[in-house]
């Protein structure tokens, strides 16, 4: 049998903050999803970045730990097509 799970509202995220309490931090310690629908698109990081800022870009896009992208980047970079991958991405992708 399987179980359908759905996600939760905004409205009902609220409502539990208010029975559960917010262990005194503020309402905007809760992120608020982003639903503007296309305004979100990939780009170099200006904030997260080590290098050229693609794996902060591709992390904030992806709504991921930059760390992961960095992990996975990483190891993608032994092979030549990893190293120069990054590089075009950095060359092509605009930033922030």
């Amino acid at each position: 049998m399987t179980e359908q799970i759905h996600p939760i509202t905004c409205s009902q995220r609220l409502k539990i903050v208010q029975l559960l309490g917010n262990n005194g931090g503020s309402m905007s310690e809760i992120p608020t999803p982003d639903y503007s629908g296309g305004s979100k698109r990939l780009h170099r990081s200006r904030n997260d970045r080590m290098i050229m800022g693609v794996c902060g870009g591709i992390a904030e896009y992806f709504n991921i730990d930059s760390i992961i992208v960095r992990i996975l980047m990483f190891l993608l970079a032994f092979s030549i097509v990893g190293l120069l991958a990054y590089i075009v991405i950095g060359l092509i992708l605009p930033e922030e």
